[in-house]
């Protein structure tokens, strides 16, 4: 910990200065405790601490009574009284990160999560476990307040359950079904609605050679559902039952992970066979570029498509000799590429017997740096079986090595969210009988062969329409002018419109109407399991340099839906070939699109986004252009 003194609201408040206990009197100075823990580091105001500690039966002097509260909560807390600052209008506590169990959970949370994005379960268990641990009873036990308690248990108690099921799902990962069953059954009969904790119970029940009580736990869990609230169990359910219904093969307790490179001798002589993540359920509205896909499927002379399988003359593929096919899947931040290029494969996989692959590149994952490739080949090579004890310790090696293992099979790759060709290059398997497909928000036309660009836009109005009715169900029995209605404020972009899915279901109490009205609101931070639109294009703004943000904020400003390099330039105060340099390198993020020559259009959520940071950064950082009219004829459109 950061600090002496350590705050615990995990169960019973609780203080303790260097391991010795402090006590704080129950009643109203618990209370302001409570609530000034509760925004650590941020200004609570006086008014707001009165409403917390006396409710609608405020005293005849407000203010005077919160400070003399206040007076007699620093005596009780001794030494660490320090630690609640007066504020214009209010009070503060500081306190280190390290010194709220709170924080200390929600940190061990993200960590647990991002641990799991990378495919590192071991260490996902761990960090969630570590947070679980915090735990002590009921948040907020003895601090007697209706207002905090209804305001924040729930909060905290969603993150509990959260934590759990992805604890859980880390263990499942690291095949200890039969350690995570009995936890389970007690789970799913205290939340019986949680539908993630019904399906882990199914996937722990299978692993553990139980089938039948597999499927027996779906029909319970369809019944309560049904009971309960009156809709038929959800997509991702309906998947797990059809899989373990069909004895799925990717059910199987699974074997460690391309990206995760296990330790020397863990991997056996044939390595990994398979390790695609699951099928998009609500997948579509990409038939073109399934096509451009399932071309890398047939030469000049045999059509094999990518549903009948099948690799051409001889079981070769078209790359040409020794080389792979590529086809790099590109478009704006939650376009849907991982999405497209998960299905493609799983679509191929009949084509592609030896091996199918999946590598988490990560190369706009937030708070997290891109996977070297000597560490991906490490992953790589231990999933076609080659001792990590024997590799090369030079990546020139490594990738030798991975390209010798791989000359003569049929193997599918996927390659996701690649950072730079440098990154992805030393990946690319030998021989023509492999596929490769790389996902990248830049583009990646200088990786060496015959790279195929599949480039996305968004989904067509009708489509969009129908992800969102497949992901939530009960949207079907609302009027197709309201759907429609709800999608056009997505812009028709996948990632907005599967996070506002998976809120809809969430809330079974909300009608199409509460979920439009808060996506007008506020769709760019409306969350669901911690995603946001934001947060996605958060992770390609950070990749930008501060003259190419500074650009983009301005750009932001411009009425036109289409932008020139003249407009841009006017704009921004810079040179005609300045501006047509940074309209290039945004387009390079994939945060412009190229609607002709030199002429490039910015989504409608990527303005906004953009706009809001421009117009909440400090006036040293804001540009002067944001108070002028910004409308350019031969750039608007």
């Amino acid at each position: 910990m950061a600090g002496e003194t350590e705050f615990c609201l995990l169960g019973p408040l609780t203080v303790r200065v260097s391991g010795a206990e402090v006590a704080v009197p129950p009643g109203q100075q618990r209370m302001l405790l409570a609530a000034l823990l509760l925004q650590a580091g941020r200004p609570v105001s006086t008014g707001e601490l009165a409403e917390v500690l006396w409710g609608a039966a405020l005293p005849s002097a407000p203010k005077m009574s919160v400070q003399n509260c206040v007076m007699r909560l620093r005596k009780s807390l001794g030494d660490s009284a320090s630690a609640i600052v007066t504020e214009p209008g209010g009070y503060l506590i500081r306190i280190g990160a390290g010194d709220l169990d709170i924080a200390r959970f929600e940190a061990a949370l993200a960590a647990g999560r991002s641990a799991a994005r990378a495919g590192s379960w071991a260490a996902a268990a761990r960090q969630l476990a570590g947070g679980l641990a915090l735990w002590r009873g009921q948040p907020l036990a003895g601090v007697g307040c209706d207002a905090l308690e209804l305001r924040e248990r729930p909060r905290l108690a969603e993150l509990r359950l959260q934590a759990l099921e992805a604890r859980i799902d880390a263990d499942l990962h690291l095949g200890r079904h039969a350690d995570v069953l009995e936890e389970l059954r007690r789970l799913t009969a205290a939340e019986p609605l949680r539908e993630r904790l019904h399906g882990l119970l199914m996937t722990a029940l299978y692993r553990g050679g139980q089938r039948g009580a597999a499927l027996a736990a779906f029909r319970a869990a369809s019944e309560i559902l049904v009971e309960e609230l009156g809709t038929e169990p959800g997509p991702e359910l309906q998947r797990l039952h059809g899989q373990v219904r069909d004895d799925d093969p990717a059910l199987a307790v699974p074997a460690p992970a391309a990206s995760a490179g296990p330790a020397a001798g863990e991997a056996g002589a044939a390595g990994v066979r398979y390790s695609l993540p699951p099928d998009t359920v609500a997948f579509t509205g990409r038939d073109g570029e399934l096509d451009q896909i399932a071309a890398a499927l047939a030469d000049a002379v045999t059509a094999v498509t990518a549903v009948t399988g099948g690799a051409g003359p001889g079981g070769r593929m078209p790359g040409g000799a020794g080389a792979a096919a590529v086809r790099v899947i590109g478009g704006m931040p939650g376009i849907g590429k991982t999405a497209l290029a998960v299905h493609a494969a799983h679509r191929l996989r009949p084509s592609f017997p030896d091996r199918q692959l999946f590598v988490d590149l990560r190369g706009h994952a937030p708070g997290q740096a891109p996977l070297a490739p000597e560490a991906a080949l490490d992953g790589l090579l231990a999933a076609a079986g080659v001792d990590p004890r024997s590799c090369p310790a030079d990546l020139a090696g490594r990738a030798a090595v991975w390209r010798d293992r791989m000359a003569g099979q049929r193997a599918l790759l996927v390659l996701d969210n690649a950072a730079s060709s440098a990154q992805v290059a030393p990946l690319l398997p030998g021989g023509d009988s492999c596929l490769v497909l790389v996902t990248s928000r830049r583009h990646l036309a200088d990786l060496p062969g015959a790279v195929v660009p599949v480039l996305l836009e968004v989904l067509p109005p009708g489509r969009a329409r129908e992800m969102f009715t497949a992901l939530a169900p009960r949207a079907a029995a609302d009027p197709p002018w309201a759907v429609a209605e709800l999608v056009a404020l997505t812009g028709f972009l996948p990632l907005a419109i599967s996070l506002l899915a998976r809120l809809y279901n969430r809330h079974p109490s909300w009608s199409l109407a509460d979920l439009t009205a808060e996506t007008k609101a506020s769709l760019l931070t409306l969350t669901a399991e911690q995603d946001s639109v934001a947060a996605a294009f958060e992770a390609s703004w950070q990749h930008l340099d501060p003259g190419q943000q500074d650009f983009f904020r301005r750009l932001s400003q411009h009425r036109g839906t289409v932008a020139d390099g003249h407009a841009a330039a006017a704009l921004a105060g810079v040179s005609l070939g300045q501006a047509l340099g940074l309209l290039d390198d945004l387009h390079g993020e994939g945060l412009l699109t190229e609607t002709g020559y030199r002429r490039y259009g910015m989504h409608d959520l990527i303005r906004r986004y953009v706009a809001d940071r421009a117009a909440a950064d400090p006036p040293a950082v804001r540009p002067a252009a944001l108070g002028r009219p910004q409308d350019f004829s031969r750039g608007a459109a």
